[in-house]
């Protein structure tokens, strides 16, 4: 009777120490699964920071290029700062064109529709800052070959043609960039906000 008794409270032990042990595992793996997802979204909010600090950044950028630009007007051959006319060259073109956007694209899928329709306008007004630079030179070259002009509209053809490129190229482009990145901006934001509602919800799970 004792020997079945104690057979009995053993395989209870045993009983309970395996259902202790599953339940520690279990907690164990739900833990670790929690403080992944804390740390997934931590990165992430950390990479939406980076990203919505870097089109503030290209926003400034653009439009100090817009000014560098149209300082082209005062412009005296070697003295004067010219902008990239290369829209592949510039930071927001790299990235456009470069590995960052795949990997960015992968976080927030609705920024690939917008960084595609950037593509044009940004392409615009880079080439347009290639064609007012050429208008400006070849202005500067006709009034060195010929003197000073023999008319007014001829000495202020090379302006002419350059104030015609930014009003109808140059600005509107920089405008649509600016406005697409304001959204892009909203949709970062959008998307920031639920990582960190998300982190919080899981971090009073574990509380």
């Amino acid at each position: 009777m004792k020997i079945k008794f104690s057979l009995n409270f053993t395989k209870r032990l045993y009983g309970i120490l395996i259902v202790f042990v599953i339940m520690v595992i279990a907690v164990s793996i739900i833990s670790f699964t929690e403080i992944s997802k804390i740390n997934r979204l931590s990165q992430l909010s950390d990479s939406l920071h980076e990203l919505k600090a870097f089109f503030k950044q290209k926003e400034a950028d653009h439009l100090k290029w817009l000014n560098t630009l149209q300082q082209a007007f005062f412009f005296e051959s070697g003295t004067k700062e010219k902008v990239e006319v290369d829209h592949q060259k510039c930071s927001l073109g790299r990235f456009i064109f470069g590995p960052k956007r795949k990997e960015y694209a992968k976080l927030i899928p609705e920024l690939e529709a917008q960084l595609k329709s950037m593509e044009a306008p940004h392409q615009v007004l880079h080439s347009s800052a290639k064609k007012i630079y050429a208008a400006l030179e070849k202005k500067a070259a006709t009034e060195n070959a010929e003197g000073e002009a023999n008319t007014p509209d001829q000495g202020n053809s090379g302006n002419h043609t350059a104030l015609q490129i930014i009003r109808t190229e140059t600005i509107p482009s920089v405008e649509k960039v600016q406005r697409i990145i304001a959204q892009m901006q909203v949709q970062i934001d959008n998307k920031l906000e639920e990582a960190v509602l998300e982190k919080d919800h899981v971090i009073e799970r574990m509380e």
